[in-house]
C-alpha cells in the first residue's frame, strides 16, 4: 500500500502505534471480499471483528484505489444483502458498503477518516524517466495532468465529500501534493521519482504527501 512509509514515519515522529489491514484486490468496505473458497474470504469482517477486540484503536483510516473500485469492470461481491438490492452500479455499491462500514465503525465508537487517492499516471515512470534522461533531446518525459485524474475520480470524489458531510468526518485528500502549478502530476521532486509505477506512490512518493496526514497524527498523539 502505498501510504505505508508515510504512517510509519508519522507514527514513529508522534510515538503512535497501531495495524494497517490490506488485501490485494479488495476494498476495505463491508460486502466486498475475496470469493468463497479462498481462505481470505470474509477479510473485511475479520478486520472489523479485529477492531472491536481491541478498544485500544480509537480511529481508523479507510482509503483504497477508489477509482478502480468503482469502475464498471472490478468488483463483484460476495455477500448481498438487502442493502445492496438496489445498486445498480459499482459507484452505488461502493457508496452503499462505505456506508455501512462507517456506521458500524462509528457505532463502536472509533473515530474515522477517510483518504481519497493518489493520481495514478499513464506510463510506466521507471522506463520514461531512464528515456528523458537518457535521449533527452528525442523523448521527453510525459505530461499527465489534472483533468484526466478528475475524469476518472469525479464521482467518488463526490461521494466521499458527501459522507464526509453527512457523517461528520475528516476527508483527507493526498492528491492536491502531487500537482504543480500548471497542473501536471508531479513525478519526480528533488531528485527523486516519486512513483514505482503507474498506480502506486515509491518510498519517496509516500513520504512526499506526509505533510498531508501531519495534523492528524498530531492530533492523535496530543489526544492520549
Amino acid at each position: 500500500m502505498s501510504y505505508i512509509p508515510a504512517i510509519h514515519d508519522l507514527s514513529n515522529k508522534y510515538r503512535l502505534s497501531g495495524f494497517v489491514t490490506t488485501l490485494s484486490e479488495t476494498p476495505p468496505i463491508i460486502g466486498k471480499d475475496r470469493r468463497k473458497h479462498l481462505k481470505e474470504y470474509n477479510f473485511n469482517k475479520k478486520v472489523i471483528a479485529f477492531i472491536k477486540s481491541h478498544p485500544e484503536i480509537k480511529t481508523v483510516f479507510i482509503l483504497a484505489f477508489w477509482a478502480g473500485y468503482t469502475s464498471n469492470s472490478i468488483l463483484s461481491f460476495d455477500d448481498i444483502d438487502q442493502n445492496y438490492i438496489n445498486c445498480k452500479t459499482n459507484l452505488q455499491l461502493v457508496n452503499s458498503s462505505l456506508t455501512k462500514t462507517i456506521d458500524i465503525l462509528q457505532n463502536m465508537d472509533r473515530k474515522v477518516i477517510l483518504i481519497e487517492d493518489f493520481p495514478s499516471i499513464t506510463f510506466e515512470p521507471v522506463r520514461a524517466t531512464w528515456l528523458s534522461s537518457k535521449y533527452k533531446e528525442f523523448y521527453k518525459l510525459p505530461e499527465d495532468s489534472y483533468n484526466g485524474y478528475y475524469k476518472d475520480n469525479k464521482n467518488i470524489k463526490k461521494v466521499l465529500f458527501e459522507l464526509a458531510q453527512k457523517k461528520n468526518l475528516t476527508l483527507l485528500s493526498p492528491e492536491y501534493r502531487m500537482f504543480d502549478k500548471a497542473g501536471h502530476i508531479i513525478v519526480i521532486a528533488n531528485n527523486k521519482l516519486l512513483y514505482r509505477n503507474a498506480s502506486h506512490l515509491s518510498t519517496e512518493g509516500s513520504r512526499f504527501i506526509t505533510p498531508v496526514f501531519d495534523e492528524i497524527f498530531k492530533k492523535m498523539a496530543n489526544s492520549q
